[in-house]
């Protein structure tokens, strides 16, 4: 009996082992990083260079946000055609940059990378289909960044991220722009109306004086409104 119940426990706890290392595994896949598979000659030479190479390149590919993806970032996504494939591309541009290029099939391309998208091509532009074909593609589309080569060994790599702004960084940048942007119309409606106020209490007419500095008090009162709108989001 005490032989019964100690292979029990001994069993037991061999399966315990593997249930957490499987669902540890699991939990590092899906939120972490994972390896995947190149398949296809569009990113070489970067990735599977030799064609006639008999095992593809197995590269690390870590879970990356969407706001965090810079250009010149290896990425893989989910095909825009297919969503049961993925791509792995290299982004050329994000939201607010000038895409100046000519398609595969010869038509120039001139136009501003949309708000929350990318712009994606293989190294190897001959034989990759791309941004050049589909357009621009929607950052959620992304699943990860490649930070290197982990297979086979001979092949062993790392890669930097990405040069410049993140998405995140650009969004926020827009966002201080328009802000400021926003601050010196308002001092420039504010000083028009002082100047108006002014001018009609020169001339006697104070319910007009007073009307207008009623409307530089609500102006003023309505941007403090949405600072502090901003600041309790």
């Amino acid at each position: 009996m005490a032989n019964r119940a100690g292979s029990f426990k001994s069993a037991w706890k061999s399966v315990s082992t593997v249930a957490i290392a499987f669902m540890a595994g699991n939990v590092f896949c899906n939120h972490v990083a994972v390896p995947t598979v190149v398949l296809g000659p569009s990113m070489a030479p970067t990735l599977n260079p030799d064609r006639n190479a008999k095992i593809p390149d197995i590269a690390l590919l870590v879970r990356t946000s969407p706001q965090d993806i810079r250009a010149d970032d290896i990425v893989v996504l989910t095909s825009p055609s297919d969503p049961t494939k993925t791509l792995i591309k290299r982004v050329k541009h994000i939201h607010g940059d000038e895409v100046h290029t000519v398609s595969r099939s010869g038509l120039r391309i001139d136009g501003m990378v949309p708000e929350f998208q990318i712009w994606v091509e293989g190294d190897n532009g001959p034989e990759s289909m791309d941004s050049r074909d589909m357009g621009c593609i929607h950052s959620t589309m992304v699943l990860g960044t490649v930070r290197g080569v982990i297979f086979p060994p001979w092949r062993w790599t790392t890669f930097p991220r990405g040069r410049g702004q993140s998405m995140r960084e650009a969004l926020d940048e827009v966002e201080d722009n328009m802000a400021m942007i926003c601050e010196m119309e308002r001092r420039t409606v504010i000083d028009a109306r002082r100047a108006a106020a002014a001018a009609a209490a020169a001339a006697g007419k104070d319910g007009e004086a007073a009307r207008i500095a009623a409307q530089i008090t609500e102006i003023n009162r309505s941007v403090e409104a949405r600072r502090r709108s901003g600041r309790d989001a």
